[in-house]
């Protein structure tokens, strides 16, 4: 079996582990020896495993035959797994015991980095973009990492999303957002280089882009970092104060439109920030407040143009977040036991304009758990659209039913606007007083039966996910989705789903919840929907189904 055929079938690992001392927590000078295998229990070439201290790593990759080792660490090891994914507790392995993992990756991506010299670049970070459709268009958006071993090799593990399958391969500033771990314990930090692109290519318009299947392995995207033109930008922001910059970011925004790299500074204490290695172009940086518990933050934006000579004296504005302040208040059963409080949380998530590139997700989470008499007050809304709801909200028994905020037309009339279904519009200088959220006592639920081959009742993990695969993952995804093991009678019963259209399903044994499971059980599962409001339940009748963790996506 070639390295390559070995690596096809890796979308589901795990891992047979060995510690040093039987019976033992792991202890300093302990050795870690196993090997990766996938569900058909082939050796797994190139999965990382990592192995965690208190504030120690290491990482290693296995080898053509799955294995690794970690010999005589040197610190007393807490967590070892594949990838940082389902990391486990390294004190409880003894010689004899075995630990599976499993972690999801439909491809990879591998090869060699050089520096400038065209000798292996050790130790340095190298980043797959994925093109999909983000912030408005087509983007090059950074997802993974990894980092180059002595011999300047690399090796990333990949999801594909739908039809999202093309990467690039590069090399790309420090300091910028990746949603992706890095797995060494040193990564070389690169100074006076502009990003470089598989195949050894400054410019993403140049680079080379790689097209995957599921279970590919793409090999020898070797390429060499290259010389070229940077420089650098700083500046002050105006109008600050010490607290308020210990929780702000500085985020500059990219001129390409066709990649979403945005790179984070921290300013310091004179509110000073620094961005080194930048390409010519027109930027823009952006300045907004990190979730606070308390108080408002500020937000700033400047544009700035860079030739060739440093920019040193870009001056941002900061400028008052604005707030969002009203009550709650609760119609129908259940009702709240007298004197219980009801602990929910309203939520405002900013919302993407198409318009704009700047990532909705940068902005900080606001949020506020309305007090005892029902009164909440969100701070740190930079002006732009927001949809507001209410979270914690659906495994109490209760269901929104409108928010409304005043607002004043053209004749000064105070009228009220219904927000519930469209978005929260703040604006600078004006904040927003008097909103009323109303919960009423309807909660969906999924109902239903399960039954063996034999035709009888059977006990069975029965799976619900939502259709809509962005409500997979994100912060949505937990009211959206739901398992129950079926009563000895094969009934169950489901209620904490918002409202929507929903796969169900009944497995044995009982899988691992995730993208990569819903992908695999959508043909054989049930498709519902729940209202919101006539039609606020559904009955199903479900067969139990054998669950097969090699089945494919």
């Amino acid at each position: 079996m070639t390295f390559a055929q070995t690596l096809a079938g890796a979308i589901l690992a795990s891992v047979t582990l060995a510690a040093g001392a039987a019976q033992q927590p792991a202890l300093e000078a302990s050795s870690f020896k196993g090997i990766v295998r996938d569900a058909t229990g082939t050796p797994v070439a190139c999965a990382r495993v990592v192995l965690r201290g208190a504030a120690q790593i290491l990482s290693m990759r296995t080898g053509a035959d799955g294995r690794f080792s970690f010999e005589r660490v040197p610190f007393r090891a807490r967590w070892l797994g594949v990838d940082e994914s389902s990391m486990l507790d390294a004190r409880r392995y003894d010689t004899q015991r075995e630990i599976n993992l499993t972690t999801a990756t439909d491809a990879l991506l591998a090869g060699v980095l050089l520096d400038e010299r065209h000798q292996p670049a050790a130790h340095v970070k190298v980043t797959a973009l994925r093109r999909e459709q983000k912030y408005g268009r087509l983007r090059f958006v950074p997802v993974t990492n990894d980092v180059t071993e002595a011999d300047g090799s690399y090796c990333l593990r990949v999801d594909l999303a739908g039809t999202a399958n093309e990467f690039l391969v590069g090399v790309i500033p420090a300091g910028t957002w990746v949603s992706g771990p890095v797995w060494a314990e040193h990564v070389t930090r690169l100074h006076g280089l502009p990003p470089t692109y598989f195949p050894s290519v400054t410019s993403t318009a140049a680079a080379q882009a790689v097209r995957l299947s599921t279970g590919e392995f793409r090999t020898n995207l070797n390429f060499a970092l290259q010389a070229g033109r940077v420089t650098r930008i700083e500046g002050d922001l105006l109008n600050p104060d010490p607290l308020i910059l210990s929780q702000s970011d500085v985020v500059l925004e990219p001129p390409d439109e066709d990649v979403a790299i945005y790179r984070r500074a921290t300013p310091d204490a004179r509110g000073h920030f620094v961005f080194d290695d930048v390409v010519p172009g027109t930027y823009t940086v952006r300045v907004f407040p990190i979730f606070r518990s308390e108080g408002a933050g500020k937000w700033g934006v400047a544009s700035v143009t860079v030739r060739g000579e440093p920019r040193t004296h870009v001056a941002v504005q900061l400028q008052p977040t604005q707030t969002f302040a009203g009550s709650i208040s609760f119609a129908g059963a259940p009702s709240v036991l007298p004197g219980v409080r009801l602990l929910v949380t309203v939520v405002a998530d900013r919302v993407q304009d198409p318009e704009q590139r700047f990532p909705g997700e940068f902005y900080p989470s606001v949020l506020a758990i309305p007090s005892a008499s029902g009164t909440f007050t969100m701070q740190n809304m930079v002006p732009g659209e927001y949809r507001v709801f209410v979270s914690d909200i659906s495994w109490r028994g209760w269901r929104l039913d409108t928010i409304t905020v005043p607002v004043i037309d053209d004749d000064g009339v105070v009228e009220s606007r219904d927000i519930t279904a469209t978005p929260l519009i703040v604006e600078a200088g004006r904040d927003t007083f008097g909103a009323a959220v109303r919960m009423k006592a309807i909660v969906p639920r999924i109902t239903g039966t399960v039954r063996g081959a034999d035709g009888r009742p059977s006990t069975a993990r029965v799976m619900v996910f939502p259709v809509d695969e962005e409500l997979w993952t994100g912060p949505r995804a937990s009211t959206h989705q739901a398992e129950v093991t079926s009563q000895p009678d094969g009934t169950f019963n489901i209620y904490t789903l918002d409202a929507g259209e929903y796969f169900v399903v009944a497995v044995r044994p009982s899988p691992t919840p995730g993208s990569a499971t819903f992908k695999a059980l959508q043909a054989i599962a049930t498709r519902v929907m729940v209202g919101r409001d006539e039609e606020p339940s559904a009955t199903v009748s479900l067969l139990e189904q054998p669950w097969n963790p090699g089945r494919d996506k």
